[in-house]
């Protein structure tokens, strides 16, 4: 309720929204407050709450303070807003629309939940094949020895909870920092809670991990998960060991179990069925034609687009002039060859996929590919979840997390 933080939110939201944000950060309760609402432009009352969500964490790249947390829901849109103890607003943003306010000082600080009790979150470093990796041990406190997964990330520069960030290696042109995400941290806490310890590890080359991640081959980031399986392999206060890939992360994990006999099951998330050139393509085809193109100049564009692909594919080299840019092409050549049903015929030990129902990068139909290379494979669809099993509101599905568990 400060000045610095009423100038935020007005300049972030119009004056009908910010008339009923204010007040309800302004006097918060623990719990979930519900309230109705009168917006004066639409002559009409509207549903709305206030939920204060308790201690968390905004962490800066050499600091961190601990805020409080509020979820607010205005009509159909949700906001997330932090104020430190002091009652300034740091940061809100409305997933709805994408919009972020964060006040001078403390921008690109991204939120991060306090760890619940009886769960402990240890920061480790690795020995990777390019230098440091950076992650998170969570596990259950007090516990003498427990079992414990390995969390392999999807596509892209992401750092150890799973949302996009700029990894280190000239990406900045398409790898923006985006607002929290959350799912691997959301994963961690939830299998700790029930006994499992799990780590989770900057990508190489973003968040505190060494490295460049503009030059990674698949096999590069498959080298960084064997370290990592084998950092977990060397603690005594840990047990059998697992694997969670979620995205790309599905491949990597089928790929490290033709090399590691001892891990003992694999979960799959959101996982490719395809490779990647015929995920591309298919994906483009659906959003164009979504977008009304006709369908001569579809055809045309598509044939231009596999005729790229297949030049990728015949070259030897890891970079290549594409649309007058020199482009690093070896992870991609990587992607377009590995065949997920190929590496899923190969793995021996136990499998499970979940699928969200509303997932747009990879649809629910690669799940059924997969179930039907891999009978044996129990699966899950969750309804209404999208490809990181996010709800409506922008949060990561209970109703997943505890079947996961």
């Amino acid at each position: 309720g400060s000045a610095a933080g009423i100038d935020l939110l007005l300049e972030l939201f119009d004056s009908t929204i910010t008339a009923h944000l204010l007040p309800l950060v302004r006097r918060p309760e623990k719990g979930r407050r519900k309230l109705k609402l009168f917006n004066p432009n639409a002559m009409a009352d509207f549903e709305s709450y206030v939920e204060d969500r308790g201690e968390a964490l905004l962490k800066g790249k050499d600091a961190s303070l601990k805020v409080r947390e509020f979820q607010v829901g205005i009509g159909y849109l949700t906001y997330q807003v932090h104020a430190d103890e002091k009652g300034r607003i740091l940061r809100a943003w409305s997933p709805g629309n994408g919009m972020l306010a964060e006040l001078e000082g403390f921008e690109g600080w991204i939120p991060e939940g306090v760890a619940p009790d009886g769960i402990e979150e240890l920061e480790v470093e690795i020995s990777g094949p390019a230098g440091k990796l950076a992650g998170t041990l969570s596990r259950p406190r007090g516990a003498a020895k427990v079992p414990a997964v390995l969390i392999l990330s999807g596509s892209g520069p992401q750092d150890r909870h799973g949302n996009r960030v700029k990894g280190k290696g000239a990406l900045e042109e398409f790898a923006a920092a985006a607002p929290d995400a959350g799912l691997y941290r959301e994963l961690a806490r939830g299998l700790s809670a029930s006994g499992v310890a799990s780590l989770r590890v900057d990508d190489r080359g973003c968040g505190k991990s060494d490295g460049e991640f503009a030059r990674a081959r698949l096999s590069d980031l498959q080298a960084d998960g064997a370290a990592a399986l084998v950092f977990l392999r060397a603690r005594p206060d840990l047990g059998a060991l697992g694997l969670i890939g979620h995205d790309e992360g599905a491949l990597l994990g089928m790929g490290l179990l033709e090399k590691d006999s001892a891990v003992k099951a694999l979960l799959l998330l959101s996982a490719p069925a395809g490779t990647l050139d015929e995920i591309l393509l298919s994906r483009a085809e659906r959003q164009l034609r979504e977008q009304g193109m006709k369908d001569e100049a579809l055809e045309d564009l598509i044939a231009g687009q596999k005729r790229v692909f297949a030049g990728i594919l015949a070259s030897g080299e890891d970079f290549m002039e594409i649309d007058e840019r020199r482009i690093f092409v070896g992870w991609l050549r990587d992607r377009f060859k590995r065949n997920p049903g190929e590496l899923l015929s190969r793995v021996k030990v136990p499998l499970a996929a979940f699928h969200g129902g509303k997932d747009r990068d990879i649809p629910p139909s690669h799940l059924e590919q997969l179930q039907k290379l891999r009978p044996d494979m129990e699966t899950r669809r969750f309804e209404g979840l999208d490809h990181v099993f996010y709800t409506g509101d922008r949060q990561v599905s209970e109703v997943n997390l505890n079947a996961l568990v």
